[in-house]
Formats: C-alpha cells, structure tokens, sequence
C-alpha cells in the first residue's frame, strides 16, 4: 500500500482501539505512513515492520508493554528505538537498517535471540551487552571487525554463560572471533562461520569446550591454518564441516579429531588431496562421513575402511575415488 500515509484510530490505544484482542501486526511496503500513525496497543506480541514508515528516525515502542518479538526491515531512515521496552523483547531481528545505532550505550537484559543483517553502522558488537542472549546470528555486517565477549571494569571480566549459538555469515571484515571464548562462552555448543575471509586463526586458548557443532564455510585463510586448529580438547564436539574454501589442503586434518566426534562432512574442497589416517585411529564414535566435490580426493586412508568403522559413507563429485 504504498499511497497509505494515515491511519485514523478511533478508541483508546492502550486498550488496542478497535483491535482489542490484537496480538501480532505485520505491516509491509507502506513507506509513506508517518510515525503519528504508527499503530499502538498493549495487547501486541509481535510486531514486524518492514519497507514501511520511510521517513521515521525513532521507533517508539513505549506502549507495546506486552511486545515480545519484534523485526525491523528496510527501516532505512531509522536511527534509534525506543528504550523503555528493553527489559521486554526476547526476540529481535534488524536487517538493512543501515542508519540504525545499535545496541549504542545499552544493555538489553530480555533479549534471547537476535539476529542482525546487512547493517552497515555495525563495526563491534559487545557480547557483554546482552548478558540474556542464548542465539545471535550476524549476516552481511560487512563493516563489523570484531566481537567482543566481555567489557573489563577494574580488571574484571564479565562472564557470557548464557550464549548457545553464534551464526556469522559473510562478515566480509571480521578479523578473528572473541578473544578468551573458551572460557567466556561456557554454554557455546553452536559455532557456525561463512564468508569470513580475514579471519586467520581461532582465539588464544582455543574454542569453547561445550561446542557440539562446527561449521566452517569459505574462510580460506583459518582453514589454511587447520594445523594449528587443535580440536582434540573439543570433547563435546558431535558434528564438524568444512566446506567451499579452495587452498591447497596435501593432508587433512593436520590434528587430532575429538573422540566424541559422530558426524564429519567435507564439502568442496577442490584442492584437497588426501585424508590423514591417522586423525581417524581415535575417533571410535565417527559413524558418518561425507565426501561432496572434493575433485583432487585421491584415496581413502585404511582407517576409515576398518569393518564397522562407520555407518554412512556418502561420496559424490570425486572423479578420482569413484573410478
């Protein structure tokens, strides 16, 4: 409804007006309603803004005292939200709000799960602010360069025990991943990492114990280090991939794999050229490997032909395994 520019309301709005009972509103493609009309109720648990609402510079969110979920997209004059509501929403997701300063100066103790993409005002993001967060996902921020797990006060490091998930994906200037996150992420079991070329090396110390899963996508550089990775102490680690990078890998992995590991994907991976036996002598729980367009593949190593070594074996686009 691009020509819709008001929206009359008639009735009380902090008792929804003539929407008493509404609970979710989704207002899309109506860039030429003004702020003024921006509809406001206690009764809404959702609300999602996107292409709407053009001209806005601060959202205020002050009588959605109930508001729980909130998306933002293609807001592209906003600046600011309202920060009454802080303590309230449990999900949020921005996504090309490139005016948008957030989180700025302030701690969102609510917020469970957040996912921002295509910001372009973002260049660190401050764990620490959101001390509630269980899973964030970064997208296209392709001005962030770092992360950061903890904020010193007197020398004091505050702990992130909460975070279980972290997704970055295409953060084209990230330059490495939280410093000390083996032991500030306790509760980390989800690491996923795409298109995040600058990032060389994991943190001093390593990942976090507790991962269960790692996937890492087109990062030449970190995988180009893999013999450094040591992912041994990962004894919680179930499911690793490695995929889309295109180095030159002669033996791969260059270390030990964890025993508790089950699931172990490689996935093109053009230059790779053989498998490290002896990676896999450890590994008594490994029942799946999975081979995709890995074209310079020459041999399985012995290992992994042991009788009742593994349940699913999958390879496809490896010319060379399959003559």
């Amino acid at each position: 409804m691009p020509r819709w520019n008001q929206w009359l309301f008639f009735g009380d709005d902090r008792e929804g007006g003539c929407f008493p009972c509404l609970k979710q509103l989704c207002l899309d493609s109506c860039p030429n309603l003004t702020e003024r009309s921006l509809f406001k109720s206690g009764t809404i648990e959702k609300l999602e803004i996107s292409s709407s609402y053009k001209f806005m510079e601060s959202l205020p969110l002050d009588q959605y005292s109930r508001l729980n979920e909130l998306r933002l997209v293609s807001c592209e004059n906003l600046k600011e939200l309202n920060l009454d509501i802080r303590d309230v929403i449990e999900s949020l997701e921005i996504v090309v709000c490139n005016k948008l300063v957030f989180p700025g100066n302030h701690r969102y103790a609510s917020i469970r799960k957040l996912r921002i993409a295509a910001c372009d005002l973002i260049k660190s993001f401050p764990l620490d602010f959101f001390p509630g967060l269980k899973e964030l996902e970064l997208w296209e921020c392709l001005n962030l360069e770092s992360i950061t797990a903890f904020s010193e006060d007197n020398g004091i490091a505050t702990l992130q025990s909460t975070l279980n998930s972290l997704t970055i994906d295409d953060c084209n200037n990230l330059r490495s991943l939280p410093q000390q996150m083996h032991r500030l992420l306790p509760s980390l079991s989800n690491l996923e990492m795409a298109g995040c070329p600058k990032i060389e090396s994991f943190p001093e110390g390593g990942l976090p114990s507790s991962l269960r899963n790692l996937r890492i996508d087109d990062c030449n550089k970190l995988v180009a280090q893999h013999m450094h990775w040591d992912l041994h102490g990962l004894t919680s680690l179930k499911s690793l991939e490695i995929s889309d990078c295109d180095v030159v890998l002669d033996s791969f992995p260059g270390g030990l794999l964890p025993i508790s590991l089950t699931s172990f994907h490689l996935r093109y991976l053009p230059h790779l050229k053989s498998l490290n036996g002896s990676t896999f002598q450890h590994v008594p729980s490994l029942h799946e490997l999975v081979l995709l367009d890995c074209n310079e593949l020459q041999c399985l190593p012995e290992q992994v032909l042991r009788p009742n070594f593994l349940r699913t074996l999958v390879i496809f686009g490896c010319p060379i395994l399959e003559r």
